[in-house]
């Protein structure tokens, strides 16, 4: 579940150890190791495409660093104005977690602890393509209005190793 009181951009995955799972062309959570920062970590209503979050745009952050084991950890940089602490420009969250590939295009993603709306498990569809990692979850709920109210939406995460 995703929702838009308190957003926090995280850390991924489950497991305790080195996953050998494997994903498109032989890919192995290895190869997803190093520094990553986010270019885009948006929510966007199923219904009507107007309504939508953006952490990035809306000038938040995201960076993390991914252990060849799948661990991670970081920092989410959060506007304090969009959870409602306009007296704080910015409200940064470490993040950490572990994440696992789910066959071909599906990883699963678990921050430890979870920091909702946003950065719960998920079960997202991935691509990667050299250094850019696009995640995406149509299936996903976001509640836009901090009303405890979730509705249904899309996520599409952008990552880059710089």
């Amino acid at each position: 579940m995703l929702s838009a009181g308190a957003i926090v951009v995280g850390a991924m995955l489950t497991g305790c150890g080195a996953d050998d799972s494997t994903g498109p062309d032989g890919l192995s959570i290895a190869d997803f190791a190093g520094a990553w920062e986010g270019t885009q970590y948006a929510v966007v209503s199923s219904a009507d495409s107007d309504i939508r979050f953006d952490l990035i745009e809306d000038g938040g952050s995201v960076q993390m660093t991914v252990e060849p084991s799948g661990s991670f950890s970081g920092t989410v940089g959060v506007p304090g104005a969009r959870i409602g602490m306009p007296e704080v420009e910015m409200i940064t969250f470490p993040i950490s977690g572990l994440w696992r590939l789910d066959g071909e295009d599906q990883m699963h993603i678990e921050f430890l602890p979870q920091i909702p709306p946003i950065f719960t498990t998920m079960d997202p569809f991935f691509e990667l393509d050299g250094n850019t990692l696009t995640i995406w979850d149509e299936t996903a709920e976001f509640d836009f209005d901090g009303n405890g109210q979730t509705a249904a939406a899309n996520f599409v995460g952008i990552m880059v190793r710089p």
